[in-house]
């Protein structure tokens, strides 16, 4: 059940980052860094090759974008 709370939330975070862009995503993992829980989010954009590492940290109950990373596409 926390599982799927998670995925949704992540689900929502990304789907308002994104816009109207269809997304997968491809892992969700959670991570402790730097005295802070972290939730790592690698996601793909439907035709753009890139591929995506966001993070994502707990703020107030709220799930927080962090920072994304660009990291890799299928061409390199």
């Amino acid at each position: 059940m926390q599982e799927n709370k998670l995925a949704n939330e992540v689900y929502d975070v990304i789907e308002e980052k994104v816009q109207d862009e269809t997304f997968s995503v491809e892992f969700i993992d959670e991570v402790d860094y730097k005295e802070k829980e972290y939730i790592f989010v690698r996601y793909t954009i439907k035709g753009d090759p890139t591929e995506y590492l966001g993070w994502y940290y707990r703020k107030d109950g709220e799930l927080v974008h962090d920072v994304t990373r660009e990291i890799g596409n299928e061409n390199d």
